[in-house]
């Protein structure tokens, strides 16, 4: 990820009293080095919030299927298309955020796991879909394998 501009005033700073780029480099842990090399590399625009929201509905809704280049697809394998489409890209150069996208997957998958088993959470109204108190894709594929 970029780096912050607290973050380039601190190694200013850090620059300016070691002395060198050799001392700042020994002074620093290896991934902060790996950090200050890729930082020109930013992170744009609201596709790790979209992946989210699609790990959110596949969770609640595994039965939903989407229209992937004709092919009607279940909500949950698209997903996972995806997230092995990033898993392969991270370490790429094609300039996609795929660490951004993994990470909203990651993120909407923890949503839904707290807020479906808080019990004062937002998905109450969806706890009478009869999958017995579990989060509906873990329901279903929990069904699909007895």
């Amino acid at each position: 990820p970029p780096l912050s501009k607290d973050e380039r005033k601190y190694l200013e700073r850090l620059a300016n009293e070691a002395g060198s780029m050799r001392q700042l480099e020994l002074a620093l842990p290896p991934e902060a080095l790996a950090r200050l090399r890729y930082s020109d590399k930013p992170s744009l625009g609201a596709s790790g919030s979209v992946m989210a929201i699609a790990a959110v509905a596949a969770c609640l809704f595994p039965m939903d299927q989407i229209l992937f280049r004709n092919i009607r697809v279940p909500l949950p394998l698209a997903v996972a298309i995806f997230f092995a489409t990033d898993l392969s890209g991270l370490f790429d150069e094609s300039g996609t955020d795929h660490a951004g996208h993994i990470g909203g997957l990651l993120c909407g998958i923890a949503y839904v796991t707290a807020a479906w088993y808080s019990k004062r959470g937002s998905f109450r109204i969806l706890h009478s879909m009869g999958t017995k108190g579990e989060i509906p894709i873990v329901y279903r594929y929990k069904q699909m394998f007895r």
